[in-house]
């Protein structure tokens, strides 16, 4: 108490040590509070990094990659025993997205990334930033019924409950304009009048040659499938394919790819989806031959990917890693290398 009494009397009487005391206190405040921020930005920006890249990357610069990845990593493995954690082999390729929209194209230039489901949660933490709760356990490529992004508010309805209702709307709407059409035509028939002659005309008639006999040169281009483009396939005519029942391969979109942020009716700003899992989208990307050509490839989504770092959420998209080396031609026909 007697110290007290004395600092007080001191303090006081004498207003410069009181207001020097009064500024270190602040300024080491500040430098506490400062300190303690940044230490907790640093932490979250590592565990936002890790989600996508790993500690230690060894990179191939040519199209057609490294030859056998796997060799490499049991060499290396050889050499560093159990101090490596996790390895995980995956594919870099740019690419143009393309996104149908109401009858619009909405093109993005993306970096798509061939990666192994089994092995990249070992080397990142990319499961945890996909919205639907069982691909933040273990990463699929295969379209989930529903139950993506529970916890968000006016997230679209996704998933094979929502890829077979448009299925089903997508035929009615094609059954309709092609009733339509069959309407129309009838009617221009039944008003055009008809046109006689009583001289025998020079020219064959188009009836004549469309009844004629068709040439076996060449396979035809009629609405009747062709029986020579069955030649080298066995026999079997090529499936329909059906969107309520099937899907291309999957393929993971960042979020920034395929929405924007909109203002609704009542000035609250929204995500607006440009497509959501289980929609489809065209992927096209350059092969891994000498002479490079474009790969046009069909994929369906089957989820998002948010990261809330809008670098990595507007410029990647991932695919299964065997499906994007073979669509590029990065397997060794005599070997089965990859």
């Amino acid at each position: 108490m007697y110290r007290w009494l004395l600092c007080f009397r001191y303090l006081r009487t004498r207003y410069i040590a009181l207001a020097s005391i009064i500024s270190v206190t602040l300024g080491v405040a500040t430098l506490i509070v400062v300190n303690s921020v940044m230490a907790g930005f640093s932490a979250e920006m590592h565990d936002r990094l890790h989600g996508l890249a790993s500690d230690i990357l060894i990179e191939c610069h040519t199209s057609g990659g490294m030859p056998d990845p796997e060799g490499h990593l049991r060499e290396i493995e050889k050499v560093c025993g159990d101090k490596i954690a996790g390895a995980s082999v995956s594919v870099h390729v740019p690419s143009m997205l393309g996104i149908d929209f109401n009858g619009q194209q909405i093109a993005r230039h993306v970096n798509l990334v061939g990666l192994d489901p089994e092995t990249y949660n070992t080397v990142s933490q990319f499961g945890q930033f996909l919205l639907h709760p069982d691909n933040q356990t273990g990463v699929s490529f295969d379209l989930r019924e529903d139950g993506f992004a529970p916890e968000r508010d006016g997230f679209p309805a996704s998933g094979w409950r929502y890829r077979r209702a448009r299925a089903a709307y997508e035929k009615a709407l094609q059954f309709e304009r092609d009733r339509i059409d069959a309407l129309k035509a009838k009617q221009v028939q039944q008003t055009t009048p008809q046109l006689a002659s009583d001289e025998p005309s020079s020219r064959p008639s188009s009836t004549t040659s469309a009844t004629a006999a068709p040439s076996h040169d060449g396979p035809t281009m009629s609405a009747v499938f062709s029986p020579e483009l069955l030649e080298d396939s066995g026999g079997e005519a090529p499936k329909v394919f059906d969107p309520a029942e099937q899907q291309y391969p999957g393929i993971i979109l960042g979020i920034s790819t395929c929405s924007s942020k909109m203002r609704d009716a009542d000035d609250v700003v929204r995500d607006h989806y440009y497509c959501r899992p289980g929609d489809d989208v065209r992927m096209m990307f350059p092969n891994a031959s000498e002479n490079t050509k474009v790969v046009n490839q069909k994929f369906t989504v089957v989820d998002l990917y948010e990261s809330g770092m809008s670098e990595y959420d507007s410029t990647f998209a991932f695919c299964r890693l065997d499906q994007l080396q073979s669509f590029r031609g990065m397997i060794d026909p005599q070997t089965g290398t990859r």
